[in-house]
């Protein structure tokens, strides 16, 4: 991941923080719960733990957390870079779908990939054009 990239999404979930009154270090217990709960699969993800960062993620109740779609994120790509590009697929379309996601772009591109890696060549070059 770009550092620029590593930038904005750190300031990102920093403000996350900040608009719930949650606090920046996460706590191992509150891995299903809210803000907090996506800050420890965050650090996970920045540290290189992509398969911590995934268990992290997948525990999170989005319907506690504001920004869903850096859960979805977290979720596709640290699946995505464990090898397992079918479960980041299924995230990344639901990214690409979402008019309000700021990934929604990104997911696009990423999602071909992920058809790329799955032999779906064909399919993968459309999601290209």
């Amino acid at each position: 991941m770009r550092r620029a990239t590593r930038v904005v999404l750190a300031l990102a979930l920093a403000l996350t923080f900040v608009i719930l009154g949650g606090p920046l270090a996460a706590p191992a217990r509150a891995a299903s719960r809210g803000a907090a709960a996506l800050g420890a699969a965050y650090h996970a993800f920045s540290d290189g733990d992509y398969s911590r960062a995934l268990t992290l993620a997948r525990r999170i109740d989005r319907g506690r957390v504001v920004s869903r779609d850096y859960v979805a994120y977290l979720v596709a790509q640290s699946a995505a870079l464990l090898g397992e590009p079918e479960t980041a697929l299924g995230e990344l379309r639901a990214l690409a779908a979402d008019k309000n996601s700021r990934f929604r772009a990104w997911a696009s591109w990423r999602a071909a990939d992920c058809l790329w890696q799955l032999g779906r060549i064909e399919d993968a070059r459309a999601a290209y054009a």
